[in-house]
């Protein structure tokens, strides 16, 4: 890093993905676009802790070929993933699937709905057929449950979503109630809940941070939101010797931090790292022009 350069910490509420993790990767670039000067520094705090639950009963559907978007005697014909530990339970359970089982089928037929482009790549990544992976452009449940209304035929088995002990209720309820309605099962695969140490950690990052003259921090999760601002409560608001500007993954934490009352300066025009660096990286230069 050039001499004359200054960090700008982007304080990430998220565990960092092992062994990459593309929100690091995005934000490790050599400056922001608007100012060479000034160089992004990704900072992770872990808020969410995952407990795998329920893969012998994937294991089971798939091996009993329950699951598939093209055998009108499956039980399910097709999938619903809209997270990237779903993603993972299911890598897990794949991986330990062994000959006879026909995964090449099950991979290149099974149908399945994502939420953004992060989503679909890492369900890509699994195995599954690329034009069978759907949703990249919904930015949100709301806009998923509605795109599964438009593009699933009415009448199929129901599909099967795999999500976890906190899920909203916006895309069940938006199938389930429709005119029209999708059948929908559901499978949660992971228990999720608040890492003990993030209130001290995301504290100690913050006062670490605060006479670096501009940070951001990211929210990725309502639960997210919540703790972050009692810290920010705790640490008296708007501190001294810093600018703290917020930044949301989408419009459901948006209006999620925006009924707390705090107003983030940027929400990610996609649910991927590119859509979050993109917004940050306008904001920047929009405030080079105004100061």
């Amino acid at each position: 890093m050039s001499t004359s350069q200054r960090s700008v910490p982007i304080i990430l509420l998220k565990t960092k993905s092992s062994p990459t993790d593309p929100y690091d990767d995005q934000f490790s670039a050599p400056s922001f676009t608007s100012n060479a000067s000034l160089k992004p520094k990704p900072i992770f705090v872990p808020v969410l802790q995952h407990k795998p639950i329920n893969l012998d009963r994937l294991t089971h559907h798939i091996t009993t070929n329950n699951i598939s978007s093209t055998d009108a005697a499956a039980a399910y014909s097709g999938l619903i993933i809209t997270s990237q530990r779903a993603v993972e339970a299911v890598g897990s359970v794949l991986a330990k699937l062994a000959a006879p089982i026909d995964l090449a089928n099950f991979l290149a037929t099974t149908k399945v709905y994502v939420v953004g482009p992060a989503t679909r790549a890492a369900v890509v990544l699994l195995g599954f057929a690329e034009n069978n992976v759907r949703g990249a452009h919904c930015g949100n449940g709301a806009v998923l449950a509605n795109y599964i209304l438009a593009d699933h035929a009415a009448g199929q088995a129901p599909l099967l979503f795999l999500n976890n002990n906190r899920r909203g209720d916006v895309i069940p309820r938006t199938l389930i109630t429709a005119p029209t309605p999708v059948a929908l099962h559901e499978l949660v695969l992971y228990e999720t809940g608040v890492v003990a140490e993030f209130r001290n950690q995301f504290c100690d990052v913050m006062e670490d941070t605060r006479m670096v003259g501009m940070r951001w921090v990211v929210v990725f999760s309502s639960t997210g939101a919540d703790v972050a601002l009692e810290v920010l409560e705790e640490l008296g608001g708007a501190e001294e010797g810093v600018r703290t500007f917020w930044a949301v993954i989408g419009p459901t934490t948006e209006a999620h931090l925006v009924g707390l009352g705090w107003k983030p300066e940027v929400v990610a025009k996609t649910p991927s790292p590119a859509g979050l660096w993109e917004g940050i990286d306008m904001f920047m230069a929009a405030l080079d022009d105004r100061d």
